[in-house]
């Protein structure tokens, strides 16, 4: 085999890889959407920034990368998100911060990242749920004993008078977890 037809192979291998690494990377054109931070790791977000991408941008409903982010369970993410200015307390249309999210649909790391950040645990949505109701409802044990750890309230109330606990027993990850009895000791004081 010659030089010339090695350094081909060579080159065309190279491409094959560039193309692939390309690819790999969210687009920045579908910044502040769920899709790019499925898949963005920290590197990503601060390529976009660079590129001019805003960290405050919103969606139509109101939310902010660092809600998309809190909501991709990605720590790292959420970290690059907070180091570049993001506001850990920004609230979309139903009133939700990154925290809410978070602990609804995020991991326990992103809700650590974000409580790291200064993100209020108290912090109340439009029916006055706490993320730790929406960690009981919708999130996972793992993001119930970060919010509990991070001193949420237990006995924090929504607007119909509804504890964690009572959030909780519609989520088996949460109900059937040693965390729960945690939760269900306010319900007896």
């Amino acid at each position: 085999m010659t030089i010339f037809r090695h350094l081909m192979i060579a080159t065309l291998l190279g491409i094959g890889l560039y193309a692939r690494n390309a690819e790999a990377q969210p687009d920045c054109d579908l910044w502040n959407s769920e899709g790019f931070f499925e898949s963005a790791a920290a590197a990503d977000v601060r390529r976009c920034l660079a590129a001019g991408a805003e960290v405050e941008a919103r969606t139509e409903g109101g939310e902010t990368p660092l809600h998309l982010a809190a909501l991709g369970g990605n720590a790292e993410t959420v970290t690059a998100l907070v180091d570049a200015g993001a506001d850990v307390e920004a609230r979309e249309e139903d009133n939700r911060t990154p925290l809410h999210v978070a602990a609804a649909g995020g991991t326990a790391e992103t809700v650590t990242a974000l409580v790291k950040a200064g993100a209020d645990v108290e912090a109340r949505e439009e029916d006055n749920r706490t993320p730790l109701h929406w960690a009981a409802l919708s999130g996972n044990a793992e993001t119930v004993a970060a919010l509990v750890k991070a001193g949420a309230n237990i006995r924090a109330k929504t607007s119909a008078g509804s504890l964690p606990a009572d959030s909780a027993e519609y989520n088996d990850k949460v109900k059937n977890h040693d965390i729960f009895q945690v939760l269900d000791a306010a319900r007896r004081e």
